[in-house]
């Protein structure tokens, strides 16, 4: 294909996006949904905004996705791709996490919170966002990492390079199980002895927007900056 064209809301082009970022095969999203970050053509304007792709005329980005990758030792149990957020959290929504976080295999915090979002550009501006975390730019090569409810109140996010290894691991005294959830899509446990780690994917996802696509017109309009209440 030339060209896959995604109906629906963000949610269904996440899910797309997981199966068809090996093809690299550019991704044109029409919009069904609500708020629509990266579905951004509307159902109303698609045979103007097609006409114009045919010819030439669009916006194309390219957006990395998350590996996240379910270990004990060295052994790779499971392995999903995200393109928003790979989550850690408690199977349990009322039971605390205490967990360690290494980047790099540098030690970065063992902290007690309701969990961590490890999010791309793309997923800033979802369970991120809500859980007090910044908006990237979709032209960085970085990665959010936002503790949720944390139990201390020093915590704040944290933005890294997209080529760090993330690596979360709960820690013994952490009781009722955790799960590990692929833009909230995808859930799989997380056993005692094991761990997560988090990396870029080898293959973006190209993303096809009309011409005069802008980021930031977006975030004004879906969050309405600047808007009467």
């Amino acid at each position: 294909s030339d060209l896959i064209i995604v109906i629906g809301g963000d949610g269904t082009l996440l899910n797309a996006a997981r199966m068809l970022a090996r093809w690299d095969v550019p991704v044109l999203g029409v919009n069904l949904g609500r708020l629509g970050f990266l579905v951004d053509v509307n159902p109303e304007e698609i045979e103007s905004h097609l006409t114009a792709v045919f010819e030439g005329r669009y916006v194309e980005e390219s957006r990395f996705l998350l590996n996240g990758a379910l270990m004990r030792g060295d052994t790779i149990l499971m392995q999903e791709v995200a393109f928003n957020d790979v989550i850690f959290k408690m199977k349990d929504p009322v039971r605390m996490a205490e967990f360690s976080m290494h980047i790099d295999g540098q030690l970065v915090n063992v902290q007690r919170s309701d969990g961590v979002i490890v999010c791309t550009p793309a997923g800033s501006t979802a369970y991120a966002l809500s859980a007090g975390g910044p908006l990237i730019s979709p032209d960085l090569d970085a990665i959010g990492i936002v503790s949720i409810c944390p139990h201390t109140l020093s915590y704040r996010p944290i933005v890294v390079s997209a080529d760090c290894r993330i690596e979360i691991e709960p820690s013994r005294s952490s009781r009722g199980g955790s799960i590990v959830s692929f833009d909230g899509q995808i859930n799989q446990s997380l056993e005692e002895g094991e761990r997560l780690v988090i990396s870029r994917h080898e293959q973006p996802i190209r993303l096809i927007h009309p011409a005069g696509h802008n980021h930031f017109a977006i975030l004004r309009n879906k969050l309405n900056w600047g808007g009467r209440f």
